[in-house]
């Protein structure tokens, strides 16, 4: 065993200071669009157990129940996403990475 630097898991960048904002306008839009699908996926779900065990949310504090959902949803996405596939699904579809600095 060498004693040295050695690292087999860093990985040379070439053009990583050229990020376009398109790019990060249109993964924020889509990832944004998945939340927003997901807040109303669970909070359906979620009325429909209610419902089931008698309860209902009364229609003043609907969007209060869908903006705590989509609170929740918004800061579980990435992390969960991200432990997975290393990338949003907006980060993927604009081409996008997000590449762990390694220090030494």
């Amino acid at each position: 065993m060498e004693s040295g630097t050695e690292n087999n898991n860093v990985e040379e960048v070439k053009d990583a200071g050229n990020i376009k904002f398109s790019n990060l306008i249109s993964a924020s839009i889509t990832d944004t669009a998945i939340m927003l699908i997901t807040s109303g996926v669970l909070f359906f779900v979620l009325q429909v157990i209610l419902r089931m065990a008698g309860y209902n949310i009364l229609k003043p504090y609907i969007g209060t129940f869908v903006l705590i959902i989509f609170v929740i949803v918004s800061i579980l996405y990435s992390p969960i996403i991200r432990t997975k596939k290393a990338a949003t699904i907006g980060e993927k579809g604009s081409r996008l990475e997000v590449i762990k600095k390694e220090t030494l």
